[in-house]
C-alpha cells in the first residue's frame, strides 16, 4: 500500500564526480601557534582536494585547523533540514576529524567530532556524546537532522547514535554546512567525504488508514466483550471499544477486511470473534493483541495474497513512531485510558496525524496527549509464537527460562469508559516474550495481598494457535511456583505444572496464622504437626496419603477456628498434593 508522501526538497548535493572543488571554498586555514600560516602536508600547504571523486585533505603539520564550506549556499533561517554524507577515515581512528552541520561564520559553528570510537558534539551538551564501533579505513553514512528548535539527531549507517537538544545560546542566522580537519599533539590527519546531500526536513507521510468510530450506529450499542459482568448496563462498544476499533482500522489498512468466514470485518464482527476465542479478551475487557495475530494468519490462509501480522509492544518515542510510519505501518498508541491510531507525520517531528475512534474531530497526537506506548503490527509470513503471562498489578511475578529470551513487561493501558471518562478498577501487567524457544520456563508468583488476584498464561505456537491456562488459583498467601513446558511448534503440547510439596503446606499454615485466618496457636500447632508428618513421609505414597486424610480430619474438627478463606486455601493445597 503506497502512502501519500510529500517529498523533501533537495537544497544542495555534490558527489564530486566532476573531479574539482567547484562550488566549495576554504573558510578557515591556520596554525594554532601562528595564524598566518596554513595547515601543512610536510613542506607544502595542506590543500582540500577532490581525489577519486571524494573531497578530502591530508595533513602532516604542527597544530592547525582548516574548514571548507559550500560556496554561496545558505539554508533559510528556521528551516529544518537533513545534512548527510559519506565519511571515510583511513589509517587510524585516532585523528582529529569533524564536520559542521551548522555553520554561520568562521568561529560561529556547531561541530561534531569523530575520534577513536566516539562521536560527540564539541559543544558540551547533555546527551551529546556516544560510543560507536568505528574502524580504520571504514566508510560510514552519517545523517544529521537539524531542527530550528535546537534538536539534533545523528545517525550512523541508519542507526541513531545521538538525539539531543542544543543549549543556549543557539546560533542565529541562515546557516550552511561544512567539513573540518585538524591536528594537535598528533600531527597527522587524513579524511575523505562524499555524496553530500542537504534536504528539507519537512517531509510528511500520510498513510491511507480507513477511519472507523466506536460510536458507529451499526455497533455502538453492542455489548463489548462480556462487559455486563464487570460494567453492568454501561457495557457497550461505544463506551469501551477504542482498542477494538483501533485494531479494526489497522487490520483493514493491511488488507484484512474480511473474517475467515467472509463476514465484513468491523468492530461488531471482530468483537464477536474475540468473545468466542479462549484468549480474545483478558480479565475484564482487555483486548488481547496476540489473538489478532492469529486472526490475521487465519485470514491470510484464506487470502494468500495477504500477510499475517506480528505484534510488538514498544515504548513511545517520536522516533519509534516515525520509524513505523516510514515503514508504512500505522501504529496504535496508548494514551491514558484510551487508544488512537497514528497514521502520519507533520512538519513538527513531535506531532503526528492520528485517528481517534471516539473523538472524530481529534486528528493529531502530541506530547500533550501523554502518549505512553505503541502497539505495532508488522506483515510477516514467518513466526507468530509468543508466551504471555498476565497478572494483577499488586502481585509480583518472576518469569525465567533455561535459554536466553527477550521479555517486554508493561502495565496495560487502564480501561476507561469513554462516555463518562471513568476508569475501570482492574489493572493488569503483561509479560510478553516474542519467538521463544521450546523448553522449560519457571514462573514464580510472590505472596500478595491483592483483593482481586489475577494470573493467567497463554502459550502460542508458530502459527499463532494458543494454549491458555486461565483457571489458575492464585492464593496470594504464599509464594507459588510453576513450570511451563513450552512447545513452540504445537501449542497443545505445552503444559503448565504447579510445583506443590509438603513444604508449600507448611508455609501456607504459617501465612494463615500470621493473617489470623487460623485463629489460635493450638490449631496452628496441630495442623503444622500433621503437615510435618506428611513431609517426613517422603516417597512413601501410602503413608503420605494416610497423613493427608488425617490432616483433613483435623481441619474439619478445628474448622470453627479457621476462616472460610483459610479453609479454601488449605483445601486447594491438599487437592494439589493428592494429585
Amino acid at each position: 500500500m503506497t502512502p501519500h508522501q510529500t517529498q523533501a526538497a533537495t537544497l544542495f548535493e555534490d558527489n564530486f564526480d566532476d573531479g574539482d572543488l567547484t562550488g566549495w571554498t576554504v573558510s578557515w586555514n591556520f596554525q594554532w601557534a601562528n595564524s598566518q600560516l596554513p595547515c601543512m602536508n610536510g613542506s607544502q600547504p595542506a590543500l582540500w582536494q577532490v581525489l577519486l571523486q571524494r573531497l578530502g585533505i591530508i595533513i602532516n603539520s604542527p597544530g592547525c585547523l582548516t574548514e571548507i564550506i559550500p560556496d554561496h549556499f545558505r539554508i533559510p533561517e528556521n528551516q529544518n533540514y537533513t545534512f548527510e554524507f559519506d565519511m571515510t577515515m583511513p589509517e587510524s581512528m585516532h585523528m582529529d576529524r569533524a564536520y559542521l552541520p551548522r555553520f554561520i561564520v568562521p568561529g560561529s559553528t556547531f561541530s561534531i567530532k569523530v575520534v577513536d570510537n566516539k562521536i560527540y558534539s564539541e559543544k558540551p551538551v547533555p546527551g551529546g556524546s556516544a560510543i560507536y564501533p568505528f574502524i580504520p579505513n571504514g566508510t560510514y553514512h552519517i545523517s544529521n537532522d537539524m531542527y530550528a528548535n535546537g534538536r539534533i539527531v545523528v545517525r550512523v549507517d541508519g542507526q541513531t547514535v545521538l538525539d539531543f537538544m542544543d543549549t543556549p545560546p543557539l546560533l542565529t542566522g541562515s546557516p550552511t554546512i561544512g567539513f573540518r580537519a585538524s591536528v594537535g599533539a598528533d600531527s597527522h590527519s587524513v579524511v575523505w567525504f562524499d555524496n553530500v546531500v542537504i534536504k528539507t526536513l519537512d517531509e510528511t507521510i500520510t498513510l491511507p488508514v480507513p477511519y472507523l468510530s466506536q460510536r458507529g450506529e451499526a455497533w455502538k450499542s453492542q455489548e463489548y466483550d462480556r462487559a455486563s459482568i464487570w460494567a453492568g448496563t454501561k457495557n457497550t462498544i461505544e463506551r469501551w471499544g477504542c482498542a477494538l476499533t483501533s485494531a479494526v482500522m489497522i487490520l483493514r489498512y493491511h488488507g484484512l477486511s474480511m473474517l475467515p468466514d467472509n463476514q465484513i470485518l468491523d468492530p461488531s464482527t471482530l468483537n464477536t470473534w474475540l468473545t468466542h476465542q479462549p484468549d480474545g479478551y483478558i480479565g475484564d475487557g482487555y483486548l488481547n493483541w496476540l489473538a489478532l495475530t492469529r486472526l490475521s494468519k487465519q485470514i491470510a490462509d484464506v487470502h494468500p495474497e495477504r500477510s499475517a501480522l506480528e505484534f510488538t509492544w514498544k515504548t513511545y518515542s517520536s522516533e519509534n513512531i516515525t520509524q513505523e510510519l516510514k515503514n508504512q505501518r500505522p501504529t496504535i498508541v496508548a494514551v491514558p485510558g484510551h487508544f488512537v491510531v497514528a497514521r502520519g507525520t507533520q512538519t513538527d517531528p513531535n506531532i503526528f496525524t492520528a485517528y481517534d475512534p471516539f473523538w472524530s474531530d481529534k486528528t493529531t497526537l502530541s506530547a500533550q496527549d501523554n502518549p505512553q506506548s505503541l502497539r505495532t503490527f508488522t506483515p510477516s509470513h514467518t513466526d507468530l509464537s509468543y508466551i504471555l503471562v498476565v497478572h494483577d498489578t499488586q502481585t509480583q511475578v518472576l518469569f525465567s527460562g533455561n535459554q536466553p529470551f527477550n521479555e517486554d513487561v508493561f502495565s496495560e493501558n487502564h480501561l476507561q469508559d469513554d462516555l463518562e471518562s471513568t476508569p475501570h478498577d482492574q489493572e493488569l501487567v503483561f509479560h510478553l516474550v516474542q519467538k521463544p524457544a521450546s523448553g522449560e520456563y519457571p514462573i514464580t508468583i510472590e505472596p500478595s495481598r491483592s483483593e482481586h488476584p489475577f494470573f493467567a498464561v497463554y502459550a502460542y505456537d508458530v502459527s499463532g494457535t494458543v494454549q491458555p491456562f486461565t483457571d489458575i488459583q492464585n492464593s496470594g498467601m504464599i509464594q507459588q511456583n510453576f513450570l511451563l513446558h513450552y512447545d513452540n511448534q504445537v501449542s497443545s503440547e505445552t503444559l503448565l505444572k504447579k510445583i506443590v510439596n509438603p513444604q508449600t503446606l507448611l508455609e501456607l499454615i504459617e501465612a494463615l496464622r500470621t493473617s489470623r485466618d487460623i485463629k489460635t496457636a493450638y490449631v496452628c500447632y496441630t495442623l503444622r504437626t500433621v503437615a510435618g508428618y506428611i513431609q517426613n513421609a517422603s516417597d512413601d505414597i501410602e503413608l503420605r496419603n494416610r497423613y493427608l486424610i488425617l490432616f483433613s480430619y483435623h481441619m474439619r474438627r478445628l474448622s470453627p477456628s479457621i476462616t472460610e478463606k483459610g479453609k479454601q486455601q488449605l483445601e486447594m493445597i491438599l487437592r494439589e498434593l493428592k494429585e
